[in-house]
């Protein structure tokens, strides 16, 4: 059985971000382990902003 521990979790919003009432939300306040990815304006997205804040495939969140 695989244990969501053993991964990194990360919640990415979409435009205009994740409120308080979205699920989005719901998950990273029920699992503190997950990592919201941020980034500065959600209404106006920068592209290369945006990029900048994942993570590459290789790399761990933690």
């Amino acid at each position: 059985m695989l244990i969501i521990k053993n991964f990194s979790i990360l919640i990415h919003p979409g435009l205009n971000g994740s409120g308080p009432d979205h699920w989005h939300t719901h998950w990273e306040q029920a699992f503190p382990d997950f990592v919201r990815v941020q980034q500065e304006d959600w209404d106006h997205p920068v592209y290369d902003a945006w990029a900048a804040t994942r993570p590459s495939p290789g790399r761990r969140v933690r």
